[in-house]
């Protein structure tokens, strides 16, 4: 989105810990996911549409 002159902004967050149960997330599960991701961004990249506008002079 920053390619199409979106902007970013930072906020303060508050991190609390779990309460109850454990985390079905892991260093392995967490590396898959952001392949995954990244490939999805590549291929969106790349089936992107560039469309010039040109003026006509008639």
């Amino acid at each position: 989105m920053m390619s199409e002159g979106a902007k970013v902004k930072e906020v303060p967050v508050n991190h609390r810990q779990r309460m109850h149960g454990i985390s079905k997330y892991n260093n392995l599960r967490r590396a898959f996911a952001g392949l995954y991701d990244l490939i999805c961004v590549r291929w969106m990249i790349k089936r992107q549409i560039n469309e010039e506008i040109r003026e006509k002079n008639v």
